[in-house]
């Protein structure tokens, strides 16, 4: 039907919780929980929930800025972590970090529950809520493929990890239920910890 989603799963809300679930495993008592760590797994988490909804139905022009600013939020944060800050500079990356979290939330009630925040700072979106979708859906499949690639020497789960969102992410540009089901069951091997200790603070490397 015109409008409504084709998916048979919410794929992109169950990876998003699958977050969520491996910060509260895995990451409780590291260091820099609260300081760095709880903000960027809800960032990560928020902007899951965020492309589920958007896959859901045809969005406004406003609606898929909106999604794909809250990637750039995201991909921001990731950004952030690999710049090696917090050796360096943990009070200043924890600030950001949580600065980020402020605007994913403010962003995500905008999308969520229909306010024209970005039109009330006086920004517009041209377009088309479809193409600004696929770009931020563009932005996680590139930047999983990275950290892939930037893991295989390094941490193996993370790797996964990547595989996991990067099939996700071209799963849903190329409307292949296959390809987002193994993405999330991926996912859930990853951040259960199955083999492993799902996505702990290896986020600082």
């Amino acid at each position: 039907m015109k409008g409504k989603s084709t998916l048979k799963m919410p794929y992109f809300a169950v990876v998003g919780a699958f977050v969520i679930l491996s910060m509260l495993l895995y990451c409780t008592n590291a260091d820099g929980f609260t300081e760095i760590l709880f903000p960027t797994y809800m960032t990560e988490a928020i902007v899951f929930f965020a492309l589920n909804q958007a896959l859901q139905k045809r969005l406004s022009a406003k609606q898929g800025f909106t999604v794909f600013l809250m990637s750039c939020i995201w991909l921001l944060n990731q950004i952030l972590h690999w710049s090696g800050m917090w050796p360096k500079a943990p009070d200043m990356l924890a600030a950001c970090t949580w600065i980020l979290l402020i605007i994913q939330l403010a962003l995500a009630y905008s999308f969520f529950a229909g306010a024209d925040l970005i039109g009330a700072l006086g920004f517009r979106a041209g377009g088309d809520g479809a193409t600004w979708k696929q770009m931020a859906l563009w932005m996680l499949l590139l930047f999983a493929v990275a950290k892939t690639l930037l893991n295989l020497a390094g941490s193996f789960m993370l790797a996964l990890w990547g595989i996991a969102v990067a099939l996700l992410a071209a799963g849903a540009l190329m409307k292949s239920e296959i390809a987002m089901a193994a993405g999330t069951a991926l996912a859930a091997i990853v951040a259960l910890g199955i083999g492993g200790s799902g996505l702990a603070v290896q986020f600082f490397y």
